[in-house]
């Protein structure tokens, strides 16, 4: 439908979101090379910091950080105190559902997250409903750690599925981006870091 809309109206300007489990640019209608893809990040402690403070602070370089850190922290420190806004910025500051009211952005967050494990991935990934509870199970103990070494041997146990089952709902929670997997180079897919 995006690519008839496209191919049929190349005036129309049209912006579009997708789910975090599809691959937009792989889908058979080829928007890749219509459309540039982004994937929205949430916002960093800059964009908070200016979005729900007014603090406007510059971007630094990678150098200018390395080779110039007094300099760096004098010029933040005389706009604000960072370290004051940080824990807000930590528990609430990354999406900006704040912006529509503070008493729901846990309720926000926890409704996006049912809805990728509840429909998305069963939609997209093919995964049984009946299994979501172990989904769920599987990204609460994740979440309650951490980041750490995975025994994939007790968190399958834990979370009550086989290794095979265990390794591939890992994948489609990476896929869908609630956790970040990183793999440890000593025991390759033994051990997720």
């Amino acid at each position: 439908e995006l690519k008839q809309i496209y191919d049929t109206h190349p005036d129309l300007k049209v912006a579009f979101t997708g789910s975090s489990v599809l691959d937009i640019t792989k889908g058979e209608a080829d928007l890749s090379r219509r459309a540039p893809i982004y994937t929205m990040q949430g916002l960093s402690f800059r964009e908070y910091l200016h979005l729900y403070h007014q603090i406007e602070i510059r971007p630094y370089t990678l150098d200018e950080i390395l080779f110039q850190p007094d300099g760096l922290c004098a010029e933040v420190n005389a706009k604000c105190r960072p370290l004051a806004y940080f824990d807000d910025y930590l528990k609430v500051g990354y999406y900006p559902f704040r912006l529509e009211g503070n008493e729901d952005y846990y309720t926000r967050i926890e409704n996006v997250v049912n809805m990728i494990l509840e429909i998305e991935l069963p939609q997209q990934c093919g995964i049984d409903v009946g299994n979501i509870r172990k989904l769920k199970t599987l990204l609460t103990i994740l979440s309650s750690e951490v980041p750490l070494m995975v025994d994939m041997t007790k968190l399958s146990a834990l979370s009550e599925m086989s290794r095979t089952t265990l390794l591939a709902y890992l994948q489609y929670l990476h896929r869908a981006k609630l956790i970040h997997l990183l793999y440890s180079d000593l025991d390759s897919l033994k051990k997720l870091q």
